[in-house]
């Protein structure tokens, strides 16, 4: 990345612990799921178990993991992982910000405009640090495209069943934000059968048999 990328990343990454906090995440077991000024805490542990319960499936099917020099494995068990490693092993994809712009040039800038206006900012951070002079998004519009506002709504009204696949080196989006939304569904009481399966980047089909026969398992 350039420095002014370096710089931005450096920025968003010390707002992040509050949002993750402002939301009040719990794991299974109503334990907090938070994160400190320097990144580190529950959140960050709950993330390396979906990545080493991944690995672990993959070595019962026969997986060789030994280039996983991140990952270790004694007598057949994911002990552990060493996670800024597991990071640079699978490489950086987008540059900071990854998704609102600060050029208005991503496609998710064109997502939130309307009749008027093409691309808008929806963060607080990039229509702040706008080079365009771009304009921010309605609240209302921002929310509307955020699952998160209405799985926290009581009012709203949610599936009971969800089924959650996110590659274990999808480099799209962060591992965090369904780690995130799937503890905040099963918080609000919905059934989520989540994974992350192995070696998987941002396609495939995500083992279709599973889910049609969990789709069978709820509907038949």
């Amino acid at each position: 990345m350039t420095e002014e990328q370096i710089r931005v990343s450096v920025e968003e990454k010390a707002l992040f612990p509050a949002y993750v906090n402002s939301l009040g995440l719990k794991d299974e077991n109503g334990a907090p799921l938070t994160l400190d000024a320097d990144g580190e805490g529950s959140l960050k542990e709950y993330v390396k178990h979906i990545v080493m319960e991944s690995a672990q499936r993959a070595l019962d099917g026969g997986v060789d993991l030994a280039d996983k020099t991140w990952l270790t494995i004694e007598n057949g068990k994911v002990q552990s992982m060493d996670f800024a490693a597991y990071v640079k092993d699978i490489t950086r994809m987008k540059t900071a910000p990854a998704f609102d712009a600060l050029d208005l040039e991503s496609p998710e800038n064109d997502l939130f405009g309307n009749e008027m206006t093409n691309c808008r900012h929806f963060t607080e951070y990039s229509a702040a640090n706008t080079k365009v002079q771009g304009e921010r998004a309605e609240k209302k519009i921002v929310k509307m495209l955020n699952p998160m506002e209405y799985v926290m709504d009581e009012m709203a009204q949610k599936a009971h069943h969800f089924r959650i696949r996110h590659g274990e080196c999808d480099r799209d989006t962060s591992l965090v934000i369904s780690a995130m939304l799937t503890a905040k569904l099963r918080e609000a009481g919905c059934e989520v059968d989540y994974h992350s399966p192995w070696n998987t980047p941002h396609a495939g089909d995500y083992d279709l048999d599973e889910l049609f026969a969990w789709i069978d398992g709820i509907c038949g």
